[in-house]
């Protein structure tokens, strides 16, 4: 099997999602954490927000832009 190229983006990830508690307030081990890709599209809503925060930065949004399209899927998620 070839080994699978991550940007730094999918570092970043990788690195903010394997914190023990952040993994324990959201209730998620660590075989779940995949690519950016994959994250964006994740049924753990705590996965895919801190996804949505580093692909907002890495498309250089500016903070309010973030914050705003986390806080409306999150909005979205507690109904």
């Amino acid at each position: 099997m070839a080994e699978q190229y991550l940007k730094n983006s999918d570092k970043i990830l990788q690195v903010v999602l394997r914190d023990a508690k952040l993994m324990e307030l959201g209730r998620y081990n660590s075989d779940e954490i995949g690519t950016l890709d994959d994250a964006l599209f994740s049924d753990n809503a705590v996965i895919r927000a801190v996804a949505m925060m580093v692909s907002g930065v890495s498309q250089s949004l500016s903070e309010r832009q973030i914050y705003n399209q986390v806080f409306d899927y999150l909005k979205g998620e507690s109904l």
